[in-house]
């Protein structure tokens, strides 16, 4: 029997990051998944990121990946343009699949932080592709070329589940699993697992359209960090969250010792705004303390005078439930996450 591969919409997010946004598309493009397009959106960079994408596509950047070999075979890859507005209001029709050999570019006017970038990406693509699946993935991966297949599969065999997640390993140690956290450091196990919205991370969600249908978009006002949190939660409870084993996805981590500033403050204040909302106050005042206790202190010593100020606010802006971007912040990583 013949299997039938549902339509998928990947769409990439990428801010001034284009070295880590092309070695990512070099391994999308080179998938065995067969129905799929791809979207990247570009959340507003003031560097040449658009220009160094566009060379790309057109087979003269060459990436350089100790994953992924690259190959010419699907270039150039043909680059649909297409500034914000447009893509918002009037779109294009898509014909799926266009796998390899078309990239639609969504140019944002601004950096609107990873919900807000992504929605728009998500936008479009329910609109205008009217895929089954849409996948939101973080530009700092690289993918194994049957990732997508695996979690597909799933999908297809579970018809409660609403989201996916891969296994997400170290990209500087390739054998050692990131996330879920359950298993992070541990061996994976052999089957698919149903899990609570705490086990899936937004570097990789394999998402029905459905879910959007039922629970809309991703919460704009945490511009950056718990967001996707907060839509796995919604979507628990009408859906199953599905965690796939087999699905292979390599992340670019960083140590808190490496995080900037701006991470430690959105991380306290939106996810001590999270708990908040949908526990209440005083389990959100446990988790500050454990992140805290687990996130902080260990290291202590890395801390500049910007880190500990920025944390503080952090503290006091979720304590009052302040949202959205914060004025005028260190600048953050590249990737956004």
């Amino acid at each position: 029997m013949k299997t039938r591969w549902p339509n998928v919409a990947i769409i990439i997010l990428n801010w001034e990051g284009a070295q880590d946004t092309i070695e990512c598309l070099e391994s999308v493009f080179q998938i065995t998944y067969p129905n799929y397009g791809v979207i990247v959106v570009d959340n507003g960079s003031r560097d040449d990121s658009i220009e160094q994408i566009k060379r790309y596509a057109a087979g003269e950047i060459i990436p350089r990946s100790k994953f992924v070999k690259p190959v010419s075979t699907f270039k150039p890859v043909k680059v649909i343009e297409l500034e914000e507005d447009k893509a918002l209001r009037e779109g294009i029709k898509v014909k799926a699949p266009l796998s390899n050999r078309k990239m639609i570019l969504i140019k944002n006017r601004d950096n609107y932080g990873f919900p807000k970038g992504n929605n728009i990406g998500i936008k479009f693509a329910l609109r205008c592709m009217k895929p089954k699946y849409l996948l939101l993935l973080n530009n700092d991966t690289v993918v194994a070329k049957d990732f997508l297949e695996e979690m597909v599969k799933v999908g297809e065999k579970y018809g409660r589940i609403g989201i996916l997640g891969p296994t997400l390993y170290h990209y500087a140690s390739p054998s050692e699993i990131w996330a879920p956290p359950i298993f992070a450091g541990k061996t994976p196990p052999k089957k698919p697992l149903k899990v609570p919205y705490t086990q899936l991370w937004g570097t990789a969600l394999l998402i029905k359209s459905v879910v959007f249908q039922k629970v809309g978009l991703l919460d704009e006002s945490y511009f950056l960090y718990g967001e996707e949190s907060d839509f796995c939660l919604r979507t628990s409870k009408f859906f199953d969250l599905y965690y796939c084993p087999s699905s292979r996805v390599w992340h670019k981590t960083t140590t808190p010792a490496d995080w900037g500033s701006h991470r430690y403050y959105y991380e306290c204040r939106n996810l001590f705004y999270l708990e908040k909302k949908y526990f209440g106050v005083l389990r959100a005042f446990r988790f500050l303390g454990s992140y805290l206790l687990t996130e902080v202190l260990p290291y202590l010593k890395y801390f500049k005078f910007q880190h500990v100020r920025m944390l503080i606010r952090g503290i006091i802006d979720g304590i009052e439930g302040k949202r959205g971007k914060i004025e005028k912040p260190e600048k953050p990583h590249k990737t956004l996450r």
